[in-house]
């Protein structure tokens, strides 16, 4: 049974993978804007889940479970790719429910520099947390959440 569990969670990271590169090439499109609301806060809320339950073991709060943090690394990386080609022109507030500010689409090279410096963070964790060092997985937990952090504040309403 464990050797399923694991051929099923590598395959939904390679699921997720393969969804981030079609999601990457920007030809998806959304009939609405709140269609790509709801998309960017689904990413987000799964990448979050995965990354405050990583947090948690490289914070020691929670025991290490080194399969866990692996997977929850995995995700994260996967779902860091996928909100930001989401915030399409017309999904910003007032025309849709979004915590979005208005910098996302004034400032939207810096927006951008904001994501890619994400993904350049949590690049990292998949293999930290592999070596299982908690000292370099809370170093790079750290730096990841405070790029969130950054992020949402020059990025977010509140």
């Amino acid at each position: 049974m464990k050797t399923f569990a694991r051929w099923g969670r590598a395959a939904l990271v390679a699921g997720l993978g393969f969804a981030s590169l079609g999601a990457s090439a920007q030809w998806m499109t959304f009939p609405k804007a709140e269609d790509a609301v709801a998309y960017r806060k689904g990413a987000f809320e799964v990448m979050e889940h995965h990354f405050s339950r990583l947090s948690a073991m490289a914070l020691k709060r929670i025991p290490y479970d080194q399969a866990q943090a692996v997977e929850d690394a995995n995700v994260v990386m996967v779902m860091s790719r996928l909100p930001f080609h989401a915030f399409v022109p017309g999904s910003g507030a007032p025309l849709v429910n979004t915590r979005a500010n208005e910098f996302v689409w004034t400032a939207t090279p810096r927006f951008q520099a904001s994501a890619q410096q994400l993904r350049e963070k949590v690049d990292k964790l998949p293999a930290a947390a592999r070596a299982g060092d908690l000292d370099v997985l809370k170093k790079l937990v750290v730096d990841a959440g405070s790029t969130c952090r950054k992020c949402h504040d020059q990025f977010r309403n509140r």
